[in-house]
């Protein structure tokens, strides 16, 4: 796909999701002009950000049929990661013994290596 107008910006744009308020496309650099966005029936601004790069987002056509597709998908991301961290926390704890018997290792060995630094200091 390719858009209507040439673009000078360093960053190509990005369709985002932004909870609450849904899929944007997403311009760095600067604001489309005024006289462009009257060319673009489909472009209608939303927000701008400034930061370490400014960005403009706008709703288009196929932002908001995304929005109808998808619809607020945050919850779905929670759910995902909740997901993740019980699965990750789950195997973790598959080798806790494992892990105690490290940690007790590399615990002795730190206290082993202090009783030598300052014997050999003092």
């Amino acid at each position: 796909a390719s858009f209507p107008f040439s673009l000078e910006c360093r960053k190509a744009p990005l369709i985002v999701y932004v909870h609450q308020i849904g899929y944007l496309m997403c311009f760095f650099d600067e604001k489309i002009s005024e006289a462009l966005l009257i060319g673009l029936q489909d472009f209608e601004f939303a927000f701008s950000e400034d930061g370490e790069e400014r960005r403009f987002y706008y709703h288009t056509q196929k932002t908001r049929e995304l929005d109808n597709l998808l619809g607020d998908i945050y919850h779905k991301i929670l759910d995902m990661e909740r997901a993740i961290i019980r699965d990750l926390v789950c195997r973790v704890l598959q080798f806790l013994p494992q892990l105690t018997k490290a940690v007790n290792f590399a615990a002795e060995l730190d206290w082993y290596a202090h009783i030598c630094y300052t014997h050999s200091t003092y």
